[in-house]
Parts: structure tokens; sequence; C-alpha cells
């Protein structure tokens, strides 16, 4: 629905979740998407180029994300950009102690661990246990399961991202929020940065306030014509 006229091709290694992509795509009416189960170390073999590329929270899962960043460069049309979503280290801070903590109670990543997971960490007293249960994600399980209970996570810095986008030879354009008033902030932090786009100032940004990221990293950039 924002990309239209364009071709689009949707992958994910899930047969179930692109069933229930498609599933919506004909209830919206949509008919331009291409649905394929595929790795995304395995693209190169499409023999395809992209302009926009769109990989959110897909990374950040893999054991080598920055494998996953060149095996996406490598299907990137030149100057086509490319949105990326991240898990911020410094937002993630209250799960990774509750991960910890769910450790240590030997809760499973199943069901009946994630029910006795919510009844004890309601009676808990846990400070980091408000911000968890306001999460939309603690709503479901599916989306519990990957908030905390998820076998392989990755997270990033700053500093990480800028040397990332450097080795890629990419160009950062800018981050996207929810929320007008965090940018209007920063902006109010740094006015020598018009773009909103020096990642040194965001990084010091971050450090003063740690939950700025607390729905990703989620940015766009420009790969090289």
């Amino acid at each position: 629905m924002t990309y239209r006229g364009a071709s689009i091709l949707a992958i994910d290694l899930s047969l179930a979740s692109l069933a229930y992509a498609k599933s919506k795509a004909v209830a919206l009416g949509i008919d331009a998407i291409e649905f394929g189960r595929a790795d995304i170390l395995g693209l190169k073999r499409l023999s395809r180029r992209f302009d926009i590329i769109e990989c959110s929270g897909v990374l950040h899962h893999m054991a080598e994300p920055e494998a996953g960043l060149r095996a996406l460069l490598a299907v990137l049309a030149p100057g086509g950009l490319l949105k990326i979503a991240l898990y911020s280290a410094a937002a993630r801070s209250n799960i990774n102690q509750l991960r910890r903590w769910i450790t240590e109670q030997g809760f499973a990543a199943t069901l009946e661990g994630i029910r006795a997971f919510r009844e004890k960490l309601s009676a808990s007293g846990d400070p980091n246990a408000a911000a968890i249960v306001r999460s939309i994600d603690y709503c479901a399980t599916s989306a519990i399961r990957d908030l905390l209970f998820h076998a392989q996570e990755q997270q990033f810095t700053i500093p990480g991202l800028k040397r990332i986008l450097a080795d890629a030879n990419l160009d950062f354009l800018g981050f996207l929020f929810r929320d007008p008033g965090v940018k209007t902030h920063y902006q109010n932090c740094y006015p020598i940065d018009v773009g909103c786009t020096d990642l040194d100032h965001w990084a010091d940004f971050e450090a003063e306030n740690p939950l700025t990221f607390e729905s990703m990293y989620q940015f766009w950039c420009r790969g090289a014509d």
C-alpha cells in the first residue's frame, strides 16, 4: 500500500508467515506482491536487482548479521535504498535483565512456560516488569516469545552501526520514529545537524536518552551508485 504501482517480492523462511501475509494481501485487494520462501543468504541466486529493500527485525536474529547485510547488498540496484531495523543494546537493557531472570527461573519457551513466566513476573515486583507488561508484545504468546525467549539475538550500538554502514559503503539517510517529538528533542540538542544524520551526535543523544530506540533502530540508507 506504500509502494503503489511497484512490483514487490516478499520473502520469508516461514511458510506459515508467507501464507498469512498472502491472505492479508488478498483481503486488501493487493495483487502486485510475489511471495517466495527463501533464505537471505541465498538471495544472489535470484539473479535480480531491487531498487528498494526493506529488512525489519531480521538481521539481528542471524548468527552473522553482516553476512545477511552483504547478501542484501548483492541484490540492491546501484544507488538503491535500504530500510533496516535492528535492536538497540541500550534500549534493551531491561529485556536483557529479564532474560537472565528467565534463565535463572528455568522458564521454557513453550506456551506453558510463557504462561508461568507471566504469572510469576506479575507477582515478582521486578522493576523491569512494568515496562514489559505495558508492551503490546506482552499480549500475545508469539510476540513475547520473540521479545524475551528468542534463541538467537544480536544487539547493536550506534557506533557499531556507523562502522557497519561504512564497511558496506552505505550512506546513512536518517532514523524513523513513530513519535515526531524525538527528532524535535534531538534538533533542540544538536541544531547544527539540520538533516539529523550525524551518528556521533545520535550516539551521545542515546547515551542521555537510552530508551530512544525502544522500538529498534529503524533507518534508511543508500547504496553506492
